[in-house]
């Protein structure tokens, strides 16, 4: 599987025009999520996210069962540029991509792709931190010595692009567990996890 920039078309059921949104909102130092709203902008059965002032988020089922994909707006205390993309993502591991720009976003998932998983930031087109996670897209078989340094790079690289958390990588983890207060992403959509199911992205 290669992604392409048509992989991060954001299909929604509205009309053209601007519509009140849902935005899945970090919190510093919880994993879990509140809710807020933005306007952003439809065209042509399209969510243009970029005109909301959030980012992206999106999940990609990738054990080859569904070929299932959903996005999400996002913001608060997370990236406020560039991209990261993880298979660490509990509980489904699949692949989570978190972003402000598409071209971005392509190259971080891609590398994670490439590789059968992993944890890759990208800014600007520049790879900025890439740890190979062989084991199921969640484990490393290197020994400590080598392990350690790159889960450091990894956590400057995301505190580079301001993701504010104590503990960056678990929290980007988080964003997919839909066991956890209260907005969460997954491969069938944004789940209101107090409701038991899936939300629009649209509110009005």
């Amino acid at each position: 599987m290669v992604l392409t920039e048509a992989d991060f078309t954001v299909a929604v059921d509205a009309k053209d025009g601007l519509h009140t949104c849902l935005v899945m909102t970090v919190q510093h130092g919880s994993t879990f999520m509140k809710e807020s709203f933005v306007e952003a902008q439809v065209l042509t059965g399209e969510q243009h996210w970029e005109t909301s002032g959030c980012g992206l988020i999106a999940t990609f089922e990738r054990y080859g069962k569904t070929g299932s994909k959903a996005f999400s707006l996002i913001s608060g205390d997370t990236i406020t540029h560039a991209a990261a993309a993880t298979t660490y993502s509990h509980d489904n591991h699949n692949l989570l991509i978190v972003g402000h720009s598409v071209a971005d976003m392509l190259l971080a998932a891609n590398t994670v792709i490439k590789q059968q998983g992993g944890f890759c930031v990208v800014d600007n087109g520049q790879l900025l931190a890439n740890m190979h996670l062989p084991v199921g897209g969640n484990l490393t078989e290197a020994p400590l010595e080598e392990a350690d340094p790159a889960v450091k790079q990894l956590r400057e690289a995301m505190q580079s692009i301001d993701y504010r958390h104590y503990n960056p990588i678990m929290s980007i983890a988080t964003h997919s567990l839909p066991v956890s207060s209260f907005l969460k992403m997954t491969d069938y959509g944004l789940i209101d996890v107090y409701a038991g199911k899936v939300v629009s992205l649209i509110v009005s």
